[in-house]
């Protein structure tokens, strides 16, 4: 059995590599060896009574920084509205970085005032928890009509996020009708749906923009089953394209069905550097999903 990690994608994330209002000083670490907490240049902005500051936080030690925790996220006097603390962020590798999107009342904060940010959490490496504190220089400025678009986006992202981990991840059809009835409550979006699985859940924002939400939380048979009645395999071909871990259970009188989702082809190629996700049974788990759902895998070294 494997748990998937549910995300959240939006088609135009790269829109945020256009928000340079509200940048700053530089970050501040920990550490010379092993993890080495930083942050990256943020954007902020005030929306409405809301000051909100998208801050990368970022590994740029020589080792993974595990199960990083925020317990704390500061801004002058200003009270922090969302997100939620604790929050756990997962693994950190060395060289990526994870957006903190927080919140703050921006009443008791200057149009053009300059406030500390500080944000502190814990983390495991060496057998033990350590803590981290990041500090950074915020101006408080008024965003452009398109940026202020950007953060509004933000807030609606970080309430579904909220959402999606609020549920009890025990059944996955009342999970996504769940996520279905928050999106549409929400008027942000004018279209939403569900796959036929309640796997995903779509929306689509008044000026356009996608979301797509992933409800996987659930976990998957990763020995692939196929269904009776299809037509029959050829064995020999299959086997030498997957690797053993599922090669094993696929014989000349397995059968598969046709593919009903995207691709509509049934051949489907993986390539060798998913290793690098950390799991060494990422491909293995993959092709098991994709051949019990009527694809052919291609395992393609790179």
């Amino acid at each position: 059995m494997h748990h998937q990690k549910s995300c959240i994608w939006e088609t135009a994330i790269s829109l945020l590599i256009a928000i340079t209002f509200g940048m700053v000083s530089s970050a501040s670490a920990q550490s010379s060896t092993g993890p080495v907490f930083s942050t990256q240049t943020p954007g902020s902005g005030v929306v409405g009574s809301t000051f909100m500051v998208l801050l990368p936080l970022a590994n740029n030690g020589n080792a993974t920084a595990g199960a990083v925790m925020v317990t704390s996220a500061a801004l002058g006097s200003a009270p922090r509205t969302n997100p939620p603390l604790p929050q756990a962020l997962g693994d950190l590798a060395v060289g990526a970085s994870n957006q903190l999107v927080l919140q703050f009342d921006s009443r008791p904060l200057i149009l053009g005032g300059r406030y500390l940010l500080t944000v502190r959490g814990t983390y495991q490496f060496g057998g033990s928890t350590r803590g981290f504190a990041v500090n950074r220089f915020v101006v408080v400025t008024a965003p452009s009509a398109s940026a202020e678009s950007d953060l509004r986006r933000w807030i609606v992202l970080d309430a579904v996020r909220a959402e999606l981990a609020s549920l009890p991840h025990v059944d996955q059809i009342a999970d996504g009708q769940a996520i279905l009835s928050f999106v549409q409550s929400r008027p942000e979006f004018v279209a939403t749906g569900i796959s036929k699985d309640s796997s995903s859940i779509w929306a689509r924002f008044a000026d356009g923009f996608p979301l797509a939400i992933g409800n996987d939380f659930y976990p998957i048979p990763v020995t692939p089953i196929a269904p009776a009645g299809s037509p029959a395999l050829q064995a020999n071909s299959l086997n030498s394209a997957l690797p053993r871990a599922i090669a094993a259970p696929i014989s000349a009188s397995s059968t598969i069905a046709s593919p009903t989702e995207i691709p509509e082809s049934s051949s489907v190629r993986l390539l060798s550097t998913l290793d690098q996700l950390g799991d060494p049974n990422v491909i293995a788990n993959l092709s098991g999903w994709l051949f019990a759902a009527g694809y052919l895998p291609d395992i393609t070294a790179d």
